[in-house]
């Protein structure tokens, strides 16, 4: 019996293989963030995160905002509503533009760090066709407080016009999306709304947290007529994820290439779509048919380096979660709210 296990490294995974290869019992820790390697998500110091609080909450890896101050250095309260970002300080308020040179100071393990605000886009389409808005986006870096000239950019990992940035192209590959209202568990790929208030989120072009902001299911899209429920935002998280067993393990990486489609026809399989992946409900896949990992030549094939779907379906029998082949294999929801669909690598 062949048996892959994922063993969480600080920034990736690595795959261990033994023993026969009949079987392909898969046997996975949970990866980092929101994918299993080349995930752009936020980090300072070597240390992933994707959330703050504007009131100063520690973050689960121990990040708390603890200032926001201009260009000069004026302190102002940060505010982060409808996906933008703005600071007041009495009558005075600084947004879009203003914005430029403002820092956002944040405490680690007792040190002090800056988050700059180094260019502002107004200009960011959404990926779903249903809404024409623009999002606002910002270029950001960071640094220790007491050695400001050497910053580096907070996204770890950028890939310039990647498939993956969906409709942040064009140089916004470097940006970074925000939004309030939900609270996402990055380990167990949950999404719930933010009932304490104050918590927003730091999407990096091509991670989880910003496609899920390009596709209309995040919070505050529903000021540009994008409804969704909490229900589908965790279903397409999950989705992104390739969270097949629903309970945070992730079978992709980033830069695979993927396709969907979803109920309420926002978004079209683009025209290399290929064979069924799976269709999502808010627990995970609800069924399963060619697991991206196990097509030839894909960045999650070179990892996972997977032969079928018999072996996601062993590894979340072994969870005691059930999961079955699609019977249908048309390129359609078939009453989910998303269907993922493989592409032409």
């Amino acid at each position: 019996m062949r048996k892959l296990l994922l063993v969480v490294a600080v920034a990736g995974c690595a795959l261990e293989t033994s023993g026969d290869v009949s079987t392909g019992e898969v046997e996975q820790a949970l990866c980092p963030k929101f994918t299993c390697g080349g995930d752009n998500s936020p980090v300072i110091n070597g240390v992933y995160f994707h959330d703050l609080n504007t009131s100063g909450l520690a973050n689960k890896e121990g990040f708390a905002l603890v200032g926001f101050i201009d260009k000069n250095g004026k302190p102002y309260t940060l505010h982060v509503e409808r996906g933008r970002m703005f600071g007041t300080a009495g009558s005075l308020k600084i947004s879009q533009q203003q914005l430029v040179g403002a820092q956002l100071l944040v405490m680690y393990q007792g040190v002090k760090y800056g988050i700059r605000i180094d260019e502002v886009s107004d200009d960011v389409p959404y990926w779903t066709k249903k809404s024409s808005a623009k999002l606002e986006a910002y270029k950001l870096s960071y640094f220790e407080t007491a050695y400001p000239t050497r910053s580096r950019p907070l996204c770890s990992n950028p890939q310039a016009e990647s498939p993956d940035n969906l409709s942040m192209t064009q140089g916004l590959a470097f940006y970074t999306l925000v939004f309030e209202g939900d609270r996402i568990d990055a380990a167990r790929k949950l999404v719930q709304l933010d009932t304490v208030g104050g918590w927003f989120n730091l999407g990096c072009a091509g991670s989880a947290p910003a496609k899920m902001y390009l596709t209309g299911h995040a919070y505050p899209a529903a000021f540009d007529n994008l409804i969704t429920k909490v229900e589908w935002r965790q279903t397409i998280l999950k989705m992104f994820a390739a969270d097949y067993c629903g309970d945070g393990t992730s079978f992709t990486v980033a830069g695979q290439p993927l396709t969907w489609a979803d109920d309420q026809q926002w978004m079209d399989l683009l025209p290399d779509a290929t064979t069924l992946e799976a269709r999502w409900k808010p627990t995970g896949a609800s069924c399963i048919g060619t697991p991206r990992a196990s097509v030839p030549n894909t960045p999650a094939w070179d990892l996972f380096k997977l032969t079928g779907a018999d072996q996601v379906i062993q590894a979340c029998a072994g969870k005691k979660v059930v999961l079955d082949n699609c019977a249908n294999q048309k390129l359609e929801p078939d009453g989910m709210h998303l269907v993922s669909v493989n592409r032409t690598p």
